[in-house]
This record gives structure tokens, sequence and C-alpha cells, in this order.
């Protein structure tokens, strides 16, 4: 209990943005930095810090992008969702008024003949929106576990932040493969440079002159498509995508490398459904799906 008495600050330290000194470095202040900079840690991670000098603990959660992370499984998604359902109807009478306008909504037709033609809308409407809900929750379920397990605590924990900063909320989408892939996203450019990360997330709202402009800059920004890393090589190719420039996106997705598992999960992303079924887009897939992942 000794090392839990020196927690007060000292007075000497208000308006002193000096860097603490390895005097001052303790099993309680270890406790408190793994607090802020993640979501806490066991005795034994908080020991592991407070062994080390205040800068090379700190050092050991801001520079984390040499830790290797993969022993944390990505999300498996369960199949479940149907490309029918894209755009999902913000209301169920929105659903059944475009049904009685064309004759079908959410992939189902009205009824021919009968009473309540429109009853196969409504049905297929309540039923994706909980199973939309179900699918999303279990999202936020795998994205906690990786809170808690990461060995990148402050990449999770700035993701976290993003999101709230941009208030997002899957019952503005209801696709839950859109939430995945802003957490991903929010977790690319967790400690990175604020800007890119404002065009990949105008990028994902569509062409618009802000994402037009932010995709040609982030474009340049790359010195070239040849052996580009998956990240940030596939935000570029996304942002010239949602400015309507498939060939060009096409060409640096397949100067991405290398091919396996993480570019093979980036694929899977919503955003890509534009050119999915380009047979450029298709070889790209086949040649980085890993053994025994799904078709």
């Amino acid at each position: 209990m000794a090392r839990e008495r020196t927690t007060q600050t000292p007075a000497a330290w208000v308006e002193d943005l000096a860097p603490i000194g390895d005097v001052d470095w303790n099993y309680a202040r270890a406790r408190h930095l793994l607090d802020r900079a993640g979501f806490g840690g066991t005795p034994d991670d908080i020991a592991r810090l407070a062994r080390m000098t205040p800068v090379a603990a700190v050092g050991s959660l801001v520079d984390y992008q040499s830790i290797d992370n993969n022993r944390l499984s990505p999300f498996e998604h369960s199949g479940v969702y149907d490309p029918t359902l894209t755009p999902f109807p913000p209301t169920r009478p929105a659903a059944t008024t475009l049904a009685a306008e064309t004759g079908m909504a959410m992939g189902v037709a009205v009824k021919p003949s009968g009473t309540r033609k429109l009853q196969p809308v409504a049905d297929r409407f309540f039923y994706w929106l909980r199973a939309s809900a179900l699918e999303t929750r279990r999202v936020a379920n795998w994205w906690a576990g990786r809170m808690v397990a990461s060995e990148r605590p402050l990449e999770e924990k700035m993701a976290l932040f993003w999101h709230g900063h941009f208030a997002c909320g899957a019952d503005k989408v209801r696709d839950y493969r859109k939430m995945l892939g802003q957490v991903t996203l929010f977790q690319q450019y967790a400690t990175g440079n604020f800007r890119d990360l404002l065009v990949a997330v105008e990028a994902a709202t569509g062409d618009t002159a802000a994402a037009r402009t932010g995709a040609e800059q982030l474009s340049r920004d790359v010195t070239g498509t040849a052996r580009a890393a998956v990240y940030p090589g596939s935000d570029v190719a996304a942002a010239l995508l949602s400015i309507g420039e498939r060939g060009r996106s096409l060409d640096v997705l397949e100067g991405l490398q290398p091919r396996g598992a993480i570019l093979w999960d980036r694929l899977r992303d919503p955003l890509w459904d534009p050119i999915r079924s380009d047979p450029r887009f298709v070889r790209l897939v086949g040649e980085s799906r890993p053994p025994g992942a799904p078709r």
C-alpha cells in the first residue's frame, strides 16, 4: 500500500508544464497515465510502466505503431447483411410509401392482391431494423474487447475520442458495416494527421466540393502507388472513389502491398460497393483472400 500514498500533486507543479522528473515517477502516477492514455491496466501493466522512466513510459504508449497487435481477432462478419437493404429507409412509413409508389421496397414486392398489400414491406423493415441493431451491438462488443485487450491502448482511446467528436450513431445509417468502417478509420488515424482524418471522414460522405479538394490533396501527398502500404494507400483510393474517380481508385488499390488478410478485410468495407463487381477489384480481392476465408 506504500506506493498508493504518493498521489497528491505538489503545489509547485501548478501551472508548471515542465516534464515530470524521474524522482517523482511512481506506481500511482503510472496508473494515472494508463488511465488517461488508455483504459487502465492490470497491476502488472502499471508496475511495468512504473519501472520505466517517465519519458520511456509515455513513449511506450504514444509510439505504438511498431507494436504487434495481430493477436487480436478482426471482426467476424456473420454474413447476415442483405445488399437489397441499401439504402435503408429512415422510417416504416417511408418504406411503405416507397412500396406503394413503386411496387417494391427493401428488396420485396407488395402483395399482388388481397388485404394488407404492404405488409411484406413493413415486416421486412421491422425485422431488419432489429437485425441491424443486433449486428451493430456485435461491433460494439468486439470493439470494447479490443479496448481492454489491445497492446496499443492509446490507439483505441483516440479512436473512441474521434467517435465522440464526430457524433456518430448507428440509428442514422442502420448499417453495421458503415459503423465498423468508421471505427476502423478512426483507429487508422487515431494519432495521425488531423487534416488527413478530416479528408477521410469527408470522403466517406460522398462527392462534395470539400471531399474533392481533400481527395486531390491527399492523392498528391502519396509519392507513388507502386508497393504503397495498405494504409494510407487504401484511404487515398477511397477518397478518389468518393469523388467518382473509379479508375484512379483502382490504380491505387492495385499498387497496395502486401496482399493478405489486412487488405482483404479492408476491401470488405461497403464503401467499395460501387466497384465491387469490377474485374480488377474482384481480382484484387481474390489475391488478398486468406486461406479459409469466405468468398
